[in-house]
């Protein structure tokens, strides 16, 4: 597994996206997720590790983010 030090926001998002609370949260939590060992789930739309930001914003892990996660770190 990688070492993570840093999240930084993607800067090239179309203006006003990331000033957005909502959307900075989730980007920030989707970004610890992968500190954390998680990959994209694709498939998941509402999962907080989808590989974009879902309407609404996700904020927080999910079922599916929890279980993946207790599967890494038990």
């Amino acid at each position: 597994m990688a070492e993570t030090d840093y999240i930084y926001l993607n800067k090239h998002e179309p203006p006003g996206e990331l000033s957005k609370i909502g959307v900075q949260q989730s980007v920030a939590a989707h970004e610890l997720g992968h500190a954390l060992g998680l990959c994209h789930k694709g498939d998941r739309l509402f999962s907080l590790m989808w590989k974009a930001v879902a309407r609404p914003p996700v904020t927080g892990p999910t079922g599916v983010g929890k279980a993946n996660y207790k599967r890494i770190w038990g």
